[in-house]
């Protein structure tokens, strides 16, 4: 029994007498110091020095340049020409024969008529065409524009960052705040970072997408900027470390009649929508064909025509149909995005003060710095909506005219 006791004694030591020497040889500072090292470098090589890139030599693209461009340079719409133009030929080659041998061909004025009105019709085509392409690259414009607008916010925060960072630094060495401070200042500048490396990429994409409706190779020395997105100066309440001169700002299309109500734009889609005058030429053609057939005695050629022809009504009576849903809900989501415009604008002025607070209380020692950041943090989740707000009206305004037929007539928009 002795020796049993005395020989869990010598291993309890030996074991104890290990332990120390274990643990001593541990390298618990090591990986700390590896970390902050890796944050110190990306610190003082990546975001100290960065600055918002493709501002010298991006080229101001503006919203009427692109539908210009697209208009002359886009394949879809030069198809879209070569039919009008065959079914012209079609048209003269008929009005010819009417001339020459207008007794022989007693069904030639119908013939005659037939094919204007499938000009008419392609024509109408056209028309619509331009308005889905249009539509199209005024939302690629907008994309470029919400990225753009994104990365200024965000390049601006990492200015914020830097200079809190400044502020925990100088008090950490007059001994009023502590190396927890610093630390929590630079984990948020790595997230910011991280943020903007996200927006700048999607400027990247979305400049590509402009460039292909352009027509214009794009480099990394030539790049566009949305002409709409201006930076307006503002003037600090108060001078404070972390006061911004400059903020980006959107302007507004002003091309929707404001006191449009949902019937008027019910009244102008159906004078307007270039589908539906494309279903009546249609349909007014198949008339006329119908009669020029009752002139052959054809009877089996005679009842496939009016088969086509009850076909085409009934298409146009889907097509009206979705008109009014179409331009319902348009004019709806169009209404609605004007009352966002009002919340953005009321949400980043209440987060403006919330963070001037924050800052005053920081300095009075009633606020930590995990609130001053994320103070500063939610006032640019608040720019950045109440900018993604102005994005969004703009785009419904461009989708609201779209479902009306009136995009290519921005220039010439009819009254009430």
């Amino acid at each position: 029994m002795k020796n049993k006791c005395l020989s869990v004694l010598l291993t309890s030591s030996l074991l104890l007498g290990l332990l120390p020497s274990a643990f001593a040889q541990a390298p618990v500072q090591k990986p700390k110091l590896a970390v902050a090292t890796k944050v110190q470098s990306l610190l003082e090589a990546e975001i100290k020095p960065l600055k918002l890139p493709s501002l010298a030599t991006a080229q101001s693209l503006s919203l009427s340049t692109l539908f210009e461009s697209v208009l002359a340079q886009s394949p879809e719409l030069q198809l879209k020409k070569e039919k009008i133009n065959e079914s012209s030929i079609r048209f003269h080659n008929v009005a010819s024969k009417r001339l020459l041998f207008f007794f022989k061909y007693l069904n030639a004025s119908y013939l005659e008529s037939s094919a204007q009105q499938d000009v008419q019709a392609n024509e109408a085509q056209f028309l619509q065409a331009q308005n889905q392409v249009l539509l199209q690259a005024g939302e690629n414009y907008y994309q470029l524009a919400k990225a753009y607008l994104a990365r200024f916010i965000y390049f601006q925060t990492i200015q914020q960052g830097l200079l809190q960072l400044k502020v925990n630094q100088g008090q950490f060495q007059i001994g009023e705040g502590t190396s927890f401070d610093g630390l929590e200042t630079e984990n948020e500048l790595i997230t910011r970072y991280q943020q903007y490396l996200a927006s700048n990429q999607q400027v990247a994409l979305a400049n590509q997408t402009i460039s292909s409706w352009m027509r214009h190779p794009s480099t990394v020395s030539n790049f566009w900027k949305p002409a709409d997105v201006v930076p307006v100066s503002v003037s600090p309440l108060e001078k404070t470390v972390d006061a911004l001169q400059t903020v980006p700002d959107l302007k507004l299309l002003t091309w929707v009649n404001p006191v449009w109500l949902e019937a008027d734009v019910l009244r102008l889609a159906h004078e307007h929508r270039a589908d539906v005058q494309e279903a009546e030429y249609r349909m007014a053609s198949s008339r006329s064909l119908i009669k020029a057939a009752a002139y052959d005695f054809n009877k089996q050629q005679g009842a496939l025509l009016v088969s086509a022809l009850k076909q085409l009504e009934l298409k146009a009576q889907v097509l009206r149909q979705q008109l009014e849903w179409e331009v319902t809900q348009a004019f709806r989501a169009f209404q609605l995005a004007k009352t966002q415009l009002v919340l953005g604008e009321t949400q980043l002025n209440l987060a403006k003060h919330y963070a001037q607070q924050r800052q005053v209380s920081a300095r009075a020692g009633f606020a930590s710095n995990k609130e001053v950041l994320q103070a500063q943090l939610q006032l640019a989740q608040a720019h950045v909506k109440q900018l993604d707000a102005k994005v969004d009206f703009n785009l419904k305004t461009l989708q609201l005219l779209y479902s009306m037929g009136l995009l290519t007539q921005t220039n010439t928009l009819p009254n009430i």
